[in-house]
């Protein structure tokens, strides 16, 4: 289940940017908010993939993927590259693709697009950020068309997004 519009998908802040991996990652520590990364001796310092599950932006989703709160839930998560990428779709059907675990463009039956209903094709971003480290400085994000690629994790700008998701409630 993806996150609906809001702090779980695509939040842009005033400033017209989208929250870069270590923004996600940081959103718990201390006090709940999207934290002013700062440089030290010129470099960013880095979150982890247990920052990013203990204390990032998507455990702190509401159960309706649309609100904050002041403390983790733990029902949303950022999704990883692999289920991403087996989520592209093309015409409105699942494209057929998978993911090596390796940069470049994943193996798909069909090329996917840019389409609901995982992405908002009249939004900017075409690449996601996903839960995968690929280094202690990089994260792996996943462009709309099946290519997977690693990135700094304070890297940020209106092109690269990010989607919280979760396992569907039990009837």
């Amino acid at each position: 289940m993806w996150a609906p519009a809001g702090p779980g998908w695509n939040w842009k802040q005033p400033a017209g940017w989208i929250l870069s991996w270590n923004h996600l990652a940081t959103y718990g520590q201390g006090v709940p908010g999207v934290k002013t990364l700062r440089a030290v001796n010129g470099k960013f310092p880095h979150a982890s993939a247990a920052d990013l599950k203990a204390t990032g932006l998507c455990a702190y989703l509401g159960e309706d993927g649309a609100s904050l709160l002041d403390r983790p839930l733990g029902l949303w998560r950022m999704p990883t590259a692999d289920e991403m990428v087996r989520s592209l779709s093309r015409d409105g059907v699942n494209a057929g693709c998978a993911w090596s675990g390796k940069p470049g463009f994943s193996p798909c039956r069909t090329t996917p697009d840019k389409e609901t209903p995982l992405w908002a094709p009249d939004q900017s971003p075409i690449y996601y950020w996903a839960a995968d480290e690929a280094a202690a400085d990089q994260a792996w994000y996943v462009a709309y068309n099946g290519a997977v690629q690693r990135q700094p994790k304070s890297f940020g700008n209106p092109r690269h997004g990010y989607r919280c998701v979760r396992e569907p409630p039990s009837r």
